[in-house]
């Protein structure tokens, strides 16, 4: 009996492991997928659009800040429920618990990057 309990712990393990294995490498494509999408910003050099960039977080389905590195990383744009929850804590502003914070970005650099996003996520 205590042989099949083991086994099934086993099994249990095995599947949350391969599920965490499975999150990780999806996080890891959208953030080389960002940064991809980043540098050809950079290299369009669109112009800031601080409404426009706005606009796009405030309608973001997850939780996204952008951080202006030139400032003190102060906040230059998040999404509005992230905002709500987590303004008031200075150390949650510049800290990791945004998706968003593995790049360093200014505020013209995002705006193309957003501008870009939301143009691919606008393809049927």
């Amino acid at each position: 009996m205590a042989m099949q309990i083991d086994g099934v712990l086993g099994v249990v393990i095995a599947v949350a492991a391969l599920c965490s294995l499975v999150a990780n490498a999806v996080w890891m494509g959208r953030f080389l997928y960002r940064r991809a999408l980043v540098r050809n910003a950079s290299a369009v050099g669109l112009v800031n659009d601080a409404a426009f960039l706005q606009a796009i977080f405030d309608f973001a389905p997850y939780g996204t800040i952008v951080l202006d590195a030139a400032d003190g990383n102060r906040i230059v744009a998040a999404n509005r429920e992230w905002y709500r929850e987590n303004l008031l804590d200075e150390s949650k502003v510049t800290g990791a618990t945004a998706l968003e914070t593995d790049i360093w970005l200014n505020p013209k650099i995002a705006s193309a990057f957003w501008r870009l996003s939301a143009l691919l996520h606008q393809r049927p």
